[in-house]
């Protein structure tokens, strides 16, 4: 039942991946997609830092893909899991970045 927001909704040529289950990658042709364009590296965001974000950045270190999780872009209800996971679980397997600091790398010449 979730939308995408209007802000970032696809256009022409964007790819859309419905996942069902908290892993982008489970069950999903997400893999493939990154691989017919020689895509090795995601950018993730979104709620549930502690459970969609968690189980998509743990799926996509298996896949020695490379992650930046993007810091100001995550959220958890669940207390300090938040931070938790950005401070010390997501570093060991990616980098930790603000909006700023993501757009920057995205936008290097």
């Amino acid at each position: 039942d979730a939308e995408i927001a209007p802000e970032v909704a696809p256009v022409e040529g964007d790819v859309v991946v419905r996942k069902n289950r908290w892993s982008s990658f489970y069950q999903t042709n997400l893999e493939l997609q990154l691989q017919v364009r020689g895509l090795d590296t995601i950018v993730i965001a979104g709620g549930s830092t502690d459970v969609g974000i968690a189980s998509t950045v743990f799926a996509a270190r298996d896949m020695d893909l490379g992650i930046v999780v993007v810091r100001d872009c995550c959220y958890s209800a669940r207390g300090n899991n938040n931070e938790f996971f950005l401070e010390r679980v997501f570093p060991r397997m990616a980098r930790v970045m603000t909006v700023d600091e993501a757009v920057k790398l995205m936008t290097a010449a």
